[in-house]
């Protein structure tokens, strides 16, 4: 928290981001570490997390869905080079403003020549991470997987991305679907008011408020109602649910409803996070969601024969409570599960690290991670963190399996303290490299010192359901909750 409620005056500096500690390990992980994929690739070093900057309340940024827009596509001259970056203008040719604090954009790779990994940024030298991956698949060649992330980064100081690839060539789609602006860019720091002309910004709200669930699935259309992935049926929350157990044909767009306008539970909603899976493929496609209206130039996820996929969306919800889904070929089965969301009356805001890095990586002990649930302790910050934003990826599983990441949930004796969700965020085949962005909520712990709440710790829950499969975290921000006025009339 910062000073009283109504005070965003205190332009308060808060302590240096720590050192992220994963529980389980010996210690701090230390150390450049490489990630050696199974074709041979390397995943880049990470970053010194000390080096990270201290950081005011005027930084922490809101959010603001924008219609996507395609602001790179390298088909069908131009694909990237081995070791090539490409400054990728986005302000220049989309409504994202130059000074946006960060930007969130969809990418896909396709025509890979071979192995390699992609990174993308703002200012400074290449980060020590990559978003997204192209690994050796015993099912598909190089040149035919299609791989999608989101992925949320800053620009530099004009306005551009700068794209980096590491090894032979591959074709690069970028969708930016919205943008992060920072507080201070909104209201006025010293009287509070907002400013001229500033655009409407959202705030995180947290999934879980009184007996809401953690996540809830919106649709499934798989044989039988509505099931997890471990073929468990369960219970839909959405009120009401978007029913049908057929898959989605080709060239159709189907209608979701995330919630019911008249009853909202007295939590408005304005965009959602979503994770959205798709499996059962007859032939290759892509999945667009959007709000409404005009279908935007813009894909999320491309479902292919025999493979489950997942992917993020971030995505505003009509008036009326829903959003489209649209499937360009084929047959497919799609579920969609809510796992996050943001609304103009909350004040949730994120804050970007300087330089993404490294959290928590198995080979670092040179054991992969077990089937099970787990908890991870990551102690992100000196200040209370609601959630943060990891970019996942898996490498070298030895059975097909899922990953969910959600909130670890400490409650009283008398209730259930591990509430696992139905939702996954990541899915495999084995000897599969793959990668997905995730906000997940935080179980944090604190106290308060002056007007600043301390983290003592922050929780997140881990089910990893078969085999073993190595797995890394890279954290590229948190949110942090800002009491005070929320910006809903900015």
């Amino acid at each position: 928290m910062f000073g009283q409620e109504g005070d965003m005056r205190n332009n308060l500096v808060c302590p240096r981001v720590r050192s992220l500690v994963a529980a389980g390990l010996a210690g701090v992980i230390a150390g450049p570490l490489a990630l050696t994929t199974t074709a041979g690739a390397s995943l880049p070093v990470p970053a010194d997390p000390s080096t990270h900057d201290l950081w005011t309340a005027g930084e922490l940024g809101g959010f603001v869905p924008i219609t996507p827009a395609r602001v790179l596509d390298t088909r069908p001259t131009t694909a990237m080079g081995e070791r090539e970056t490409r400054n990728t203008p986005v302000s220049s040719v989309s409504s994202v403003p130059a000074n946006a604090q960060s930007i969130v954009v969809n990418v896909t790779l396709l025509n890979a020549s071979g192995p390699t990994y992609v990174t993308l940024w703002g200012d400074g030298p290449l980060p020590g991470t990559s978003n997204l991956n192209v690994a050796l698949d015993p099912e598909r060649p190089f040149d035919a997987q299609k791989i999608s992330n989101v992925v949320t980064t800053r620009l530099d100081a004009s306005g551009n991305l700068n794209v980096y690839n590491h090894d032979g060539t591959v074709d690069v789609l970028v969708d930016v679907i919205g943008y992060y602006l920072r507080v201070d860019q909104v209201v006025n720091m010293t009287t509070g008011q907002p400013l001229p002309e500033a655009p409407k910004v959202m705030g995180r709200v947290p999934m879980r408020h009184g007996t809401e669930p953690v996540s809830r699935r919106l649709i499934d259309t798989r044989p039988g109602l509505i099931g997890d992935f471990e073929g468990n049926r369960v219970a839909n929350p959405a009120v009401p649910s978007t029913d049908r157990a057929i898959p989605l044909g080709p060239g159709e767009t189907t209608t979701v409803r995330v919630f019911d306008p008249a009853v909202t539970g007295g939590v408005d909603i304005d965009a959602v996070v979503l994770s959205l899976t798709a499996t059962n493929a007859t032939e290759d496609s892509f999945l667009t969601i959007w709000e409404g209206g005009a279908m935007p130039v813009a894909s999320n996820l491309n479902p292919v024969p025999n493979k489950t996929i997942a992917n993020q969306v971030i995505v505003p919800v009509a008036a009326d409570g829903t959003i489209k889904l649209h499937n360009h070929a084929g047959n497919v089965d799609v579920v969609i599960d809510q796992i996050d969301r943001f609304s103009y009356g909350f004040s949730g805001y994120y804050l970007p690290f300087s330089t993404p890095f490294r959290a928590y990586d198995t080979r670092d002990t040179s054991t992969k991670m077990s089937f099970g649930d787990f908890t991870k302790e990551l102690n992100t910050l000196d200040i209370y963190t609601e959630a943060a934003v990891v970019n996942v990826t898996i490498t070298e599983p030895d059975d097909s399996s899922l990953l969910r990441l959600w909130m670890w949930n400490v409650a009283p004796a008398d209730e259930p303290g591990f509430e696992t969700p139905v939702h996954s965020n990541l899915n495999w085949r084995p000897d599969e490299t793959r990668s997905v962005q995730v906000i997940v909520p935080l179980h944090s712990t604190f106290e308060t010192v002056g007007d600043v709440d301390q983290l003592l710790s922050a929780t997140l829950g881990v089910r990893q359901h078969s085999g073993n499969v190595h797995v890394v975290f890279d954290v590229v921000g948190v949110f942090v909750d800002l009491p005070g006025p929320s910006l809903e009339a900015v």
